[in-house]
């Protein structure tokens, strides 16, 4: 009996023995210190510099000239022509031949509608001289039609096959197309076909004249802005309209550019020429928000006026006044003591 009962004895006695050891331990063991079981809150945070360009993407609204009907100034039979949709027609060269006169295209801002004769002035004149001048043809801007104007015409006129080159603007030699080129979208005769003079021969679409920048719901940062249109670089004016004759032509020209017609507006992306240097602060240390204005309050509790610039990425980037000493740190919601700050 007495063996029976002694593997029972020692094994309660070593079972007491641990549950005495586990509760001595805990009562040895000091209580968790007030750090470990409340964790400070964060009062501050520490603010970052950082360079802000305000990218944007918005919608650009293009308007163009109206389309332009080509007409020839002489008839007779289409014994050539250069006329194919999509492919511009090119300023100083032959277009067409009329019973195989040679009729060769001037780009030009004023239609021609007269022949010229030495001394002839007006708009038409001065336009032709852009056209040459474009060509590479050394004469002035402005003038009557006479001397290096002559000259230079006359020298087209024998690269292009015309019968006299002798200089002389005869309407029968030329056909305007507008200065922005094109390519024509119609061409209105074939070759062989009976061609009267002044009858369509093609029709170019309207050029690109501008651009319209879209109105958003957000305002943009103020200051001189870039934008990419279609691949190519440009200057957005504080107008929000692209205008310029140069940027407009190279927009125009972009392969992008056509692509994109389709549709009403062309997507583009701006930012300013001369980035800002911005301070990057939480969300939670923003209060008294008036329009694109707002109040930090600095470690030191000082509080400051600041300009909103955008907020992203759990960031809000924010300027300060000029002259203003951009604070170490801010403080945060419940930390702020103060509902208002003055300039």
């Amino acid at each position: 009996m007495r063996s029976r009962w002694l593997p029972r004895s020692i094994a309660f006695l070593v079972g007491l023995g641990m549950a005495v050891g586990v509760l001595a331990t805990y009562v040895m063991l000091p209580a968790p210190t007030s750090d470990l079981s409340a964790p400070r809150p964060v009062t501050t945070f520490p603010v970052t510099s950082t360079s802000f360009a305000d990218p944007r993407t918005v919608a650009l609204r293009p308007s163009f000239s109206a389309q332009a009907q080509l007409s020839l100034g002489r008839s007779g039979v289409i014994t050539e022509s250069s006329c194919t949709p999509g492919v511009p027609f090119g300023s100083g060269t032959t277009v067409a031949r009329v019973d195989s006169n040679p009729v060769i295209a001037l780009a030009t801002s004023v239609p021609f509608y007269r022949d010229l004769v030495p001394g002839t002035e007006g708009a038409d004149v001065n336009a032709l001289r852009a056209a040459l001048r474009a060509l590479g043809y050394t004469i002035d801007a402005e003038g009557a039609y006479r001397g290096a104007v002559i000259d230079s015409l006359a020298d087209l006129q024998k690269r292009n096959g015309v019968n006299p080159a002798d200089g002389a603007f005869r309407l029968a030699d030329f056909v305007w197309i507008p200065a922005s080129g094109g390519a024509p979208s119609e061409c209105e005769v074939s070759v062989g076909e009976q061609y009267s003079q002044g009858s369509p021969f093609a029709v170019v679409p309207g050029s690109l004249r501008s651009l319209q920048l879209v109105p958003s719901t957000s305002a943009p940062v103020p200051g001189p802005r870039a934008a990419r249109v279609a691949g190519v670089d440009v200057d957005l004016p504080e107008s929000g309209v692209i205008s310029d004759p140069e940027a407009v032509a190279r927009v125009a020209s972009s392969p992008e550019f056509a692509e994109a017609l389709d549709s009403e507006t062309i997507a583009a992306s701006t930012e300013l020429k001369d980035a800002r240097q911005a301070v990057a602060v939480p969300p939670a240390a923003i209060f008294g928000i008036q329009d694109a204005a707002a109040c930090v309050q600095d470690d030191n509790g000082e509080a400051h006026v600041v300009s909103l610039l955008s907020s992203s990425l759990g960031r809000t980037l924010v300027t300060f006044p000029e002259g203003v000493d951009v604070p170490r740190a801010v403080r945060l919601s419940d930390a702020i003591d103060v509902t208002t700050c003055t300039p």
